[in-house]
């Protein structure tokens, strides 16, 4: 399923909540928060939201593992910094959501928390190349979506805030892409991949 196929369905998902009506006995789980029939964005900004948020936290989660289990300096040190930078936008996310109403999610999806799993499970010589290539992914994910936002997005506070994290990201992938084994064979280095 393309990244675009999970916006538009997380925004049907979204749309598909139904009204907060305080006489039927009904509860929204989180405090202070209502469904978006509630918010002051639309749909798509709200599924924007969540998809950033999801990315976000699925970034630190297994970013946190890697700046443990990395075998390359230079992966556990990009990994610090995915777990700096993405908590960092992830607080901010969930400030202005916050403020527009917008529920989001406060853990780490179960696919990405399975991921995590697998990727703990692997031989150490394995770890730095699957844990690469999963951030280029997420990263291309996230920039697409974050350009995606900037563009079409229809509140005015997403939208900046797409806009001004959209050059870390670009950033991100790029780094990512540098640590990812290149996939013609060839060895940075010198090393092979199981020396890492």
């Amino acid at each position: 399923m393309s990244w675009l196929d999970r916006v538009l369905e997380t925004a049907a998902a979204v749309a598909a909540v139904p009204v907060f009506m305080p006489n039927a006995g009904c509860r929204w789980p989180r405090r202070g928060l209502t469904p978006l029939s509630a918010s002051s964005v639309s749909a798509a900004d709200a599924a924007f939201a969540v998809e950033a948020a999801e990315l976000g936290l699925a970034e630190v989660l297994l970013s946190r593992l890697a700046a443990e289990r990395g075998q390359a300096e230079r992966a556990r040190a990009f990994a610090r910094r995915m777990v700096e930078e993405h908590s960092a936008v992830n607080t901010e996310l969930a400030g202005l959501c916050a403020t527009k109403r917008i529920a989001m999610p406060a853990v780490a999806a179960r696919g990405d928390r399975d991921e995590r799993d697998r990727l703990d499970a692997l031989p150490a010589n394995a770890f730095d190349a699957a844990y690469a290539a999963r951030m280029v992914a997420d990263h291309e994910r996230a920039v697409a979506l974050f350009r995606l936002h900037q563009d079409v997005g229809a509140d005015a506070d997403l939208r900046a805030l797409a806009a001004r994290v959209l050059p870390s990201l670009e950033q991100h992938l790029a780094a990512a892409r540098t640590l990812a084994p290149s996939r013609g064979g060839r060895k940075s280095g010198g090393k092979s991949s199981a020396t890492g």
